[in-house]
């Protein structure tokens, strides 16, 4: 045992340090998530606008889906099986399940999106990715729920998990006044409904993918993802063709009547919006919480990391669409930025705390 143990030392003392330790890299990308999302709604919302009839949500969301496939599918030819997941094992059961998850987190996914973008046509870029992130505090809850009541969160997240909610709902709520900063009511609406309703299946989302992405590759299981994503939109689109008299199917087929005289500038716009979502906002981020969900990291602390997207969502909504943030949307950003600092320097502290048992029971 203690020859085969120093083989291993050496084994690994000689092989050359080409990337950075897994969890530093997993943190990375997974950080990187909620920039990617924050162009999301800025992008749909330049659609919209570049559409000169109403844009059809599925078609627009089978379009991304094509272009999540086609990326995620080509970065699989090219990386091959050299990934490996974090728990191995299990051979002829890890084959099945990345198309078992696939559809399970997919169809969380599509549906999420899909009420998403249905919301995003009456409210305004910054407002909807505030009201995506009422996720910080669905995800504890679900947690809790899943593990045994509201004390396996710890104290600290759950204070962080509530200043983030206090952000979001303070993002969107509407100035009764031109001077009013921090209203009494909360203005609601269908679109914020929608909206809201896609949170709670990303949360569901967020849950699972804790649990089954350590079993498998983030390629795989993001690909499968994708796939399935398409093949429930294609699916979605054929229904709606049997079923002509749905306003769905009515503004679907009134697009693809008014291609043909669109305007260039207007047809490049949806088409770079539609590649965008689909390359960046789709197949980059579902890889990427894969693989940074791989490492084991609780959903509910990966969710306060994403936590972030708004932020990003009103910088690029201030930059590319000139929506000037309110004074409710600058007090509820600080209470979000505060959250997050509040969760990652407890995630820190928590971290740091069991290091020294470790090492004595590997000198022991």
């Amino acid at each position: 045992e203690e020859t085969a143990a120093r083989a291993r030392q050496l084994d690994g003392a000689m092989r050359p340090p080409t990337e950075p330790p897994a969890n530093v890299a997993r943190l990375a990308v997974l950080l990187s998530v909620p920039a990617a999302w924050g162009t999301f709604g800025p992008a749909v919302k330049l659609a919209y606008l570049a559409a000169p009839v109403p844009l059809p949500t599925l078609l627009f969301s089978a379009v991304q889906y094509v272009v999540a496939a086609l990326a995620l599918a080509s970065a699989a030819a090219v990386v091959g099986e050299r990934e490996t997941p974090l728990l191995e094992g299990g051979s002829s059961a890890s084959a099945r399940l990345p198309w078992q998850a696939g559809l399970e987190l997919g169809g969380y996914l599509f549906v999420g999106n899909l009420l998403q973008l249905a919301g995003l046509a009456s409210v305004p870029a910054d407002r909807g990715a505030f009201l995506v992130q009422t996720t910080t505090l669905i995800v504890p809850l679900m947690q809790a729920l899943t593990q045994g009541g509201l004390g396996s969160v710890a104290a600290r997240t759950w204070a962080a998990c509530v200043i983030a909610f206090a952000g979001v709902l303070l993002m969107s709520s509407t100035n009764a006044e031109q001077g009013s900063a921090l209203p009494l009511a909360v203005s609601i609406g269908a679109g914020d409904v929608l909206v809201l309703a896609s949170a709670l299946l990303y949360s569901a989302h967020v849950i699972r993918l804790a649990v089954i992405a350590p079993q498998m590759t983030a390629l795989r299981l993001a690909s499968a993802k994708a796939f399935s994503e398409l093949s429930l939109a294609l699916l979605a689109l054929g229904l709606l063709s049997l079923l002509p008299t749905l306003p769905a199917a009515q503004e679907t087929r009134a697009f693809v009547e008014a291609l043909p005289s669109m305007d260039r500038g207007a047809a490049l716009t949806l088409l770079g919006s539609a590649a965008w979502c689909g390359a960046v906002t789709c197949a980059y981020t579902i890889w990427a919480q894969s693989f940074g969900q791989g490492s084991g990291m609780s959903a509910t602390n990966a969710n306060l990391v994403y936590t972030s997207q708004p932020l990003w969502s009103a910088g690029f909504a201030w930059l590319l669409l000139s929506e000037v943030p309110t004074a409710n949307e600058v007090v509820g950003g600080i209470a979000i930025a505060g959250a997050l600092f509040l969760a990652v320097t407890g995630a820190e502290e928590a971290s740091a705390s069991p290091e020294p048992d470790a090492a004595s029971t590997k000198e022991a």
